[in-house]
């Protein structure tokens, strides 16, 4: 009987180290920390909340694309430009499987607006090894100004 008791007053102790010790730590921690932010303290919370903000807002979906055999084929090798309607997360990982298992080199650019990407331009290498940007720099800015993408 003696065993019993014991047993169920150290499984009691347990429980209440368990429940007790945690709500304990929290309020000394919660009373500990009742003062005002100081300037120091308030740009580390601004510099943390804005690097979460951007990493949630453009974080990219990993999450693998399913892409139409007739739809890679018909991806020209000369520099094309193709109307989308995308998310901007979803974006990369549309553009990879459009790219995955192609044996050569592909440049893409996408033109973005309000996080959609409205128009891509793709262009495929020579050979195995390089590929150019055949799009001259006033040309990328007036079709990004014509696209409203800045």
């Amino acid at each position: 009987m003696e065993d019993r008791l014991f047993g169920v007053i150290l499984s009691l102790g347990v429980v209440l180290a368990l429940v007790v010790l945690p709500v304990a730590v929290f309020a000394v921690d919660v009373y500990l920390r009742r003062h005002p932010l100081d300037d120091d303290e308030v740009r580390r919370l601004a510099r943390k909340r804005r690097r979460n903000r951007a990493l949630s807002m453009f974080g990219f979906s990993a999450v693998p694309q399913h892409v139409d055999p007739a739809e890679k084929k018909a991806m020209r090798s000369r520099g094309e430009f193709v109307d989308c309607d995308l998310h901007y997360r979803e974006m990369p990982s549309r553009v990879a499987a459009l790219l995955k298992f192609n044996k050569h080199e592909w440049v893409v650019i996408a033109f973005v607006r309000s996080l959609q990407v409205r128009r891509l331009w793709w262009n495929k290498g020579p050979d195995g090894t390089q590929v150019s940007l055949f799009l001259p720099d006033d040309e990328v800015s007036t079709l990004a100004r014509e696209n409203s993408s800045i």
